[in-house]
């Protein structure tokens, strides 16, 4: 039975050939993903054409058109290279995780990212993922890495790009400091030790000028590099930070938090993107990812009004000042 089925079938590399310029319609990009050459895949189509005695290509003005005959067999045969490529991967998924390297800011990989894993590895057991922290932009010809969170989006050129989220920045203290400071109204954070963020968009200076306050030219209290430390300095009460509610949402949920005062203006920003190659972003393991990423609603971009979980921790007391 096998050996009359192979009979009735064209050699499997014609069959490769004639798929790949189908759906390209391109002798030049099926060669570039066969990697063969063009005349090697013009050669495998003629064996096909001559296997079924019909013409399958015309060529017009550099332009590749399937043949009414051509049209009706690559109809016939997608499918069946589709079975093929879901079932390939099916084997190799079970016999083996498949690895999903994932770059991401330091900040967000340690304040939003890790806190959420287990959520994604549960609902992905077939997946062994490895997380590098680092503000380092990613060299995707040179390093292993499938996708990339990244602060800014500067060097993105030939790669797919997507905002990942709009982060309000608010002031952000522990309850204890908050309550030792009597801390109610915005000027009162003029006598207060502040966090300063050295990397954030918004500083303590236009953020006091955004609520009429007259700021010290100098503004005392520590410097961090990193939102996460900032963040830490301030749920350990050494002052007040200002910093991205969207960062903030475990403390904020754990009341580790609290937002002392409300903002006149908003501080909105997006500083966080999903970078990758086009051709990864057909891997069904980075596609998984993406998706897990927008089933949190902090993660879509799009909604009318910023995402800000500092809402939820703002402290009673009288505003504005």
């Amino acid at each position: 039975m096998r050996e009359r089925l192979l009979s009735r079938m064209p050699p499997l590399r014609a069959l490769a050939a004639f798929e790949a310029v189908a759906r390209n319609r391109s002798f030049s990009r099926a060669a570039a993903e066969l990697n063969v050459s063009v005349s090697a895949v013009s050669q495998q189509v003629k064996v096909l054409e001559g296997f079924l005695a019909a013409k399958l290509f015309k060529r017009l003005n550099r332009r590749v058109l399937l043949t009414e005959a051509g049209e009706l067999y690559f109809a016939a045969i997608s499918a069946s290279f589709e079975a093929m490529a879901d079932a390939t991967e099916s084997v190799n998924r079970h016999r083996s995780p498949q690895m999903l390297v994932v770059r991401a800011a330091p900040s967000l990989a340690t304040k939003w990212l890790m806190p959420r894993l287990a959520d994604f590895l549960a609902a992905c057991p077939d997946l062994d993922l490895r997380l590098d922290a680092s503000n380092e932009k990613t060299d995707f010809l040179r390093d292993a890495v499938d996708l990339e969170l990244r602060f800014g989006k500067e060097g993105c050129a030939g790669l797919f790009v997507e905002p990942l989220c709009r982060e309000a920045f608010v002031p952000l203290a522990s309850p204890s400091f908050v309550e030792r400071h009597g801390l109610t109204r915005s000027e009162h954070l003029l006598r207060v030790p502040l966090i300063h963020s050295v990397k954030a968009p918004s500083d303590w200076a236009t953020w006091f000028a955004a609520n009429g306050l007259r700021a010290p030219a100098r503004l005392r209290g520590p410097h961090f590099d990193r939102s996460y430390m900032a963040l830490d300095a301030a749920r350990d009460g050494i002052g007040v930070a200002l910093e991205s509610g969207i960062l903030a949402q475990a403390d904020l949920a754990s009341g580790a938090l609290i937002s002392p005062v409300v903002s006149r203006q908003s501080f909105v920003h997006t500083l966080y993107w999903f970078v990758c190659p086009f051709e990864k972003l057909e891997r069904d393991a980075v596609q998984r990812f993406r998706r897990w990423l927008r089933d949190h609603p902090e993660m879509r971009n799009g909604d009318d009004a910023p995402t800000s979980a500092a809402r939820a921790g703002t402290a009673p007391g009288p505003e504005p000042a």
